[in-house]
């Protein structure tokens, strides 16, 4: 498993423009695989863990029971791409 995450992580970090990629646990909010990502963006795990889960919940409690696919969040010089990866 520990192979395939890290070859994971090293084909996105591949993408042009990408800087950084994290997995992050939702269950503990923390990073827990990462390429390119340093200490700064540790106290990002929290809030896009908040973001994911809040979209879970969502999802459940909507009429239409749709399952999230990802969150697209831009900024003026920052784009974060949260993907929801099921667990192992």
């Amino acid at each position: 498993m520990e192979h395939k995450i890290n070859n994971l992580l090293d084909t996105l970090s591949g993408i042009d423009g990408v800087l950084g990629v994290a997995l992050i646990d939702n269950t503990i909010k923390e990073i827990v695989h990462s390429k390119n990502i340093n200490d700064r963006f540790g106290f990002l795990s929290t809030g896009m863990s908040d973001i994911i889960r809040a979209n879970i919940k969502f999802s459940k409690l909507s009429a239409q029971q749709k399952t999230m696919e990802d969150i697209l969040i831009t900024y003026s010089d920052d784009i974060f791409l949260l993907k929801q990866v099921p667990e192992a």
